[in-house]
């Protein structure tokens, strides 16, 4: 039996969070002993918060916290899970400015979306060109949504900060 499946908060042994030290290491020292180091945290929450899906999400804070590195969650907009954790990751101490709240423009819903940003969450329009999309290609945002943005009165300014500037403080060092 896993280690991290049999020990921990709320299993049948009880005991600390093991993946929170993993997560730790894999962000600090590297990925299973090789060296390369993970850029960023993610967890994943798709229809419903399951006792499984908390766990991981709070080892996923606690790790941020220990080490400053950004978190990235997949989530399901049509279930609005984006707000469930929200919720759990700011109940652990997380500036949700560090999170990224992934599949945001699987929805057309304004209201979540605001809700979203709001808290303080970056939304992740991160579907652009999949292979289930009729214009999957690698260069599709570049030849066509950012044009297309540009035509609608995007300007080159907003672009810059949702291309460059957003980024590059995701992921700077969180500041203690």
């Amino acid at each position: 039996m896993c280690r991290t499946t049999s020990h921990g908060p709320g299993t049948l042994l009880g005991g600390p969070e093991s993946m929170t030290d993993l997560f730790v290491r894999e962000l600090t020292e590297g990925i299973a002993g090789t060296g390369i180091k993970a850029a960023f945290l993610k967890c994943a929450i798709e229809d419903e918060l399951t006792p499984g899906v908390e766990r991981v999400m709070r080892a996923v804070a606690q790790a941020h916290l220990r080490t400053g590195a950004p978190i990235t969650v997949h989530t399901s907009a049509h279930a609005q899970t984006g707000l469930t954790a929200q919720e759990i990751l700011r109940s652990e101490g997380v500036d949700l400015g560090a999170v990224v709240i992934g599949h945001s423009g699987d929805t057309s819903d304004p209201d979540y979306l605001h809700r979203l940003i709001d808290n303080g969450s970056y939304l992740g329009m991160d579907r652009f060109g999949e292979q289930i999309a009729p214009n999957w290609h690698y260069t599709h945002l570049h030849d066509h949504v950012l044009p297309a943005l540009l035509q609608a009165g995007v300007t080159q300014a907003q672009l810059d900060t949702m291309l460059v500037d957003n980024p590059r403080r995701y992921f700077s060092p969180a500041k203690s």
